[in-house]
C-alpha cells in the first residue's frame, strides 16, 4: 500500500499554524505558515454559496489566523456581535481540511511513541503535582522504535536492566530527559495517569529546578499552557488543544486540578485511552488491574517490603526495576490493543487530532464538516444552547419474579444511530412549519389512532418522532448517511477482524500439529 504525507499535529501560536507531518517516506518535517487562507459565512441575499439548511451565505476570506479571529469574535462572540456565522469555526480544523482533502494512507512505524514513568522521593505526605515538593529520582522511557532508558539520580551498583543511567543531580535527570525528546523525535508521549500526575509533576518540579524558560523546551515551539480542569458533573471529557478535561475524580492518591498542554506534542493518557476504546468493564482501573486482565502479567512484586517507601529505603535496584516494569506494561498493553495506533485511525479518518478522539463531538463535527465542504456546502453555526431543564429517564419495569412460558429478547445495535436513520434526523430535513406549535402537534397525535398517524406522516412523507419533531424523507439527510457509511464501515472491519482471528488460529493449530515452533 503506498502511503500518502501525514500530520502528526497542528497547533496555534502568535498566528501561526505549526504543521508537524510525516513525508511519504516516514520522516518527521515542520511546516510554519503564518498567512494561510481561512474563511468563514454570512447571511447575505448577494452570497453564492448555500448552506446546508438552505440558507444563502456570503464567503468571508481572511489572509491569516489574527483576521479570522478578530471577525469570528467581534461578530459572533462579542457583546455586539451582527451575525450568524457559518463553517468551521476552529482554524485549526480548517488547516488539516484544506492541507489534507483527500484520504490520509498512513504509517503506524513512522509514529515514535514514547512511554514513561516517573518516581521521586518518598517523604512523609503524598506528592503533589501542583507543588513538586519531592524531587524526581527517575524517570524511564520506552520508545516505540525500540529505545529505552532509565535515568536515576539513585547510586546503583549495576546497571537496571541494562538502561539505567545515572545522573550526579536531579536537574541532569531532567535536562537529560528533556533533551531525549527533541534528540528521539518523539511525536506522541503516554504514559498512566500520566494527565493527572506525571505531566503537572514533572512541569513543575523543572519549573523549580531549572527555571520556566528551560521547562519550555519540552514542547518543539517551546510553549507550555497551565490548564484547570473543573469537576464535571455529567463526566463528559473534552478536549482542547492535545488536553483531555475529564471529571475530577477523589482517588487513592487524591484529585489533581491542574495539568499542562505541551504544545507541539501529543498527550495521550493510556489510562483514559483504556478507558475509552476497551469493552471491559473492571473493578478498577490501576495499572495492576488492567495489566493483569490484559496480559496475565502484573507490577513488580517487591516482597517481602511491606510498601514502595520501604522498597525504597532498602533496595534501590528493585525500586528502579520496579519503575521500569511500569513503562514496560504499558508498551506490551499498547503491542497487544493498539489503542494508540487506533487513536491515529480515528483521527485520520475524520480529519482532527489524535488527542480529540476522547471527545466524540469533536471527532464527528470534524467528520461532517468535511463531508458537507465535498458536497459543496457549509455547515451551520452551532445552537448555543444552556438549558438546565431536566428530563425524565426511560421507563424501567420492575422484574416480575416466577417462571414465565414465554420470554422474547430484543437486541437493538446501535439503538440511538439506528434511530437517527429511520427517522432520517438531520438539520436541513427538519421540518419548521409543522414544528412551530409542538404541544398542539402532540394532541393531535395522541387524539389520532395508530392508522390514521401512519397516513398522515406517508401523506406527507415526513416521520414524525415521538417528541412531535417531523423530518422529511424525499432525500437522505447528511447525518443518517454519514452514520450509515461510519455503520458499514464498522461491520466490515468486525467481520474482517473475525476472518483474521479464524485465519490465525488455523495458523496456529497447523504450527501445532507439525510440532513447530513460532
Amino acid at each position: 500500500m503506498a502511503f500518502t504525507k501525514h500530520y502528526i499535529n497542528v497547533v496555534t501560536h502568535k498566528g501561526k499554524f505549526y504543521h508537524r507531518y510525516k513525508d511519504e517516506e516516514g520522516k518527521t518535517k515542520y511546516d510554519i505558515d503564518q498567512n494561510f487562507p481561512l474563511e468563514l459565512y454570512v447571511k447575505s441575499r448577494k452570497g453564492g454559496t448555500k448552506a446546508l439548511t438552505g440558507e444563502i451565505l456570503e464567503r468571508k476570506s481572511f489572509k491569516n489566523l489574527f483576521e479570522f479571529q478578530k471577525f469570528y469574535y467581534d461578530e459572533s462572540q462579542g457583546d455586539n456581535w451582527k451575525h450568524e456565522v457559518y463553517g468551521m469555526e476552529k482554524p485549526i480544523y480548517q488547516y488539516i481540511s484544506k492541507k489534507y482533502p483527500d484520504e490520509i494512507t498512513h504509517r503506524n512505524d513512522a509514529i515514535n511513541v514514547m512511554y514513561f514513568d516517573i518516581e521521586n522521593e518518598i517523604g512523609d505526605s503524598f506528592p503533589t503535582p501542583e507543588k513538586a515538593e519531592y524531587p524526581i529520582n527517575a524517570i524511564t522511557a520506552i520508545t516505540s522504535k525500540g529505545k529505552k532508558v532509565c535515568w536515576t539520580t539513585l547510586a546503583v551498583k549495576e546497571n537496571v536492566k541494562g538502561c539505567t543511567i545515572v545522573c550526579e543531580n536531579e536537574p541532569e535527570l531532567l535536562e537529560r530527559f528533556v533533551r531525549f525528546i527533541s534528540s528521539e523525535g518523539i511525536d506522541v508521549i503516554s504514559g498512566w495517569n500520566s494527565i493527572f500526575y506525571d505531566i503537572p509533576y514533572i512541569v513543575n518540579r523543572i519549573i523549580r529546578v531549572l527555571g520556566v524558560d528551560f521547562a519550555q523546551r519540552l514542547s518543539p515551539i517551546y510553549q507550555l499552557l497551565k490548564r484547570q480542569y473543573q469537576d464535571d458533573p455529567k463526566a463528559l471529557q473534552k478536549a482542547a488543544e492535545g488536553l483531555v478535561y475529564a471529571k475530577k475524580e477523589a482517588n487513592s492518591i487524591g484529585s489533581f486540578e491542574q495539568t499542562y498542554v505541551i504544545k507541539g506534542l501529543i498527550h495521550i493518557d493510556y489510562m483514559e485511552l483504556y478507558k475509552k476504546y476497551s469493552r471491559d468493564k473492571l473493578s478498577n482501573y490501576r495499572l495492576n488491574t488492567v495489566a493483569h486482565h490484559e496480559l496475565k502479567e502484573k507490577k513488580l512484586d517487591y516482597a517481602p517490603y511491606k510498601n514502595l517507601r520501604e522498597l525504597y529505603q532498602n533496595d534501590k535496584a528493585l525500586f528502579l526495576e520496579y519503575n521500569i516494569k511500569d513503562v514496560e506494561l504499558l508498551l506490551k498493553m499498547n503491542e497487544k490493543l493498539k489503542f494508540i495506533e487506533l487513536a491515529f485511525v480515528v483521527a485520520y479518518f475524520s480529519k482532527c487530532l489524535a488527542s480529540d478522539v476522547f471527545s466524540v463531538t469533536v471527532v464527528w463535527d470534524c467528520f461532517l464538516y468535511n463531508k458537507i465542504k465535498k458536497e459543496g456546502m457549509v455547515i451551520p453555526p452551532k445552537q448555543k444552547v444552556h438549558s438546565k431543564e431536566k428530563y425524565a429517564g426511560a421507563y424501567v419495569r420492575e422484574v416480575m419474579k416466577g417462571k414465565h412460558e414465554y420470554v422474547v429478547s430484543f437486541d437493538l445495535t446501535s439503538l440511538y444511530p439506528m434511530v437517527i436513520v429511520q427517522q432520517n434526523i438531520s438539520p436541513e430535513t427538519f421540518r419548521v412549519a409543522e414544528c412551530k406549535n409542538k404541544q398542539e402537534l402532540l394532541k393531535t397525535m395522541v387524539a389520532m389512532g395508530n392508522h390514521e398517524l401512519i397516513d398522515y406522516a406517508r401523506k406527507n412523507n415526513f416521520t414524525i418522532c415521538a417528541n412531535g419533531s417531523m423530518y422529511a424523507k424525499d432525500k437522505i439527510g447528511v447525518i443518517p448517511s454519514s452514520v450509515n457509511f461510519v455503520f458499514d464501515k464498522r461491520v466490515f472491519y468486525k467481520n474482517e477482524s473475525k476472518r483474521l482471528a479464524n485465519v490465525q488460529q488455523s495458523v496456529l493449530k497447523e504450527i501445532e500439529r507439525r510440532g513447530l515452533q513460532v
